[in-house]
């Protein structure tokens, strides 16, 4: 009973406060810039400047991850696409130079519930290139246990211990090169979720009637 309670409680919070109508709602209040589209305009513009920041967005070439590839990318950043099917990689890569006119885009294959492939695209990066941030957006969520071919259950390891946890550990050596330390990550599976539902709503993603 307890379950269910808990359940419904979190459903009608989000419903509430976590669409695209309640985010506009939420909005009234704001006092800083802000904006509604992943792309700015003249008058939908948060005045936020990434030139020169480099950021790596793992499952960037869809969804949620792709729309804050092209924000960031929109913004004059550096943008690292890591992404598990090179095809899909490259048709965002060319999505977001398109729409953005950046050319600072780029992708590395990299399947984040699989140890061996984090550690094969973090050293793939030149050792003094600078890293300001990275966001962990990839996983997958599945009703039955599967397992990765390191014998590792795909949504523990995607989501938290590689995905996650081991990615932001590997790739220490390239924040302690920059000045700026901003690292869009967190451990915490539930605080994750309420990340990317609050950028599907900001954006659209989600909206519902």
């Amino acid at each position: 009973m307890g379950q269910i309670f808990t359940t419904t409680q979190f459903y009608l919070h989000g419903k509430k406060h976590s669409t695209a109508t309640g985010y506009l709602k939420h909005t009234l209040s704001y006092t800083s810039p802000f904006q509604l589209s992943p792309i700015a305009t003249p008058i939908d513009n948060d005045q936020v400047d990434l030139t020169g920041k480099s950021i790596i967005i793992t499952g960037g070439n869809s969804g949620i991850g792709l729309t804050l590839a092209t924000y960031c990318a929109s913004k004059n950043a550096y943008v690292e696409l890591f992404c598990r099917n090179e095809e899909r990689a490259a048709k965002a890569v060319s999505q977001i130079t398109s729409l953005t006119s950046n050319p600072n885009i780029s992708y590395t294959v990299c399947d984040v519930s699989l140890k061996s492939s984090i550690d094969a695209a973090i050293s793939s990066r030149p050792t003094d290139s600078p890293l300001h941030a990275v966001v962990c957006n990839a996983g997958v969520l599945l009703n039955d246990r599967q397992e990765s071919s390191e014998g590792n259950e795909l949504t523990l390891a995607s989501h938290l211990v590689f995905g996650s946890y081991y990615l932001s550990k590997v790739s220490e050596r390239a924040f302690w090169k920059t000045s700026t330390l901003a690292m869009g990550v967190t451990n915490d599976l539930v605080i994750r979720l309420f990340f990317k539902f609050h950028l599907a709503c900001t954006w659209g993603v989600l909206d519902r009637p």
